[in-house]
């Protein structure tokens, strides 16, 4: 088994700064067909100044034999107001796969999950390394029926 106990993705604008834009991102366990249900974590924010953190907490244990493992996490991206020439790479995402590999299927995680929330870490200053803890609620997030 392997089980998941946290996701950190980083979304990076690679235009100048001060650009309108904006971001939506979806983190997902794929194999859910509701798309409620599959929701771990959810963000929709500005690109205007900076990256965006975000860490998604699974704590979703499943099987190395399981038919569908490549869709246990995914990460759905929509990008609002860019204007810009077909192909242009204009983010770059980062992630990072916190997880156990485990004989047993009770991993003992010691996450304290809050369904409907989303944590974003936000950056002090521009140039700063400190980092605080921001709650975002999926209920203030537009998600579009084309994600879903």
């Amino acid at each position: 088994y392997i089980h998941f106990v946290l996701v950190q993705v980083t979304i990076k604008p690679l235009t100048r700064q001060g650009l309108n834009t904006s971001v939506l991102v979806c983190l997902r366990d794929a194999r859910d067909l509701n798309f409620d249900d599959s929701l771990i974590g959810a963000i929709e924010i500005s690109l205007c100044n900076e990256p965006i953190y975000f860490d998604g907490y699974p704590d979703l244990t499943i099987s190395l034999t399981d038919k569908n493992i490549l869709e246990t996490l995914k990460i759905n991206i929509k990008l609002h107001i860019y204007n810009m020439l077909h192909a242009s790479e204009i983010i770059a995402i980062i992630h990072h796969f916190h997880y156990k590999a485990t004989n047993s299927i009770c991993p003992k995680s010691l996450v304290n999950l809050t369904k409907g929330e989303t944590t974003m870490m936000k950056c002090v200053t521009n140039d700063s390394n400190n980092l605080i803890p921001q709650n975002i609620k999926w209920s203030d997030i537009n998600i579009p029926e084309d994600l879903s």
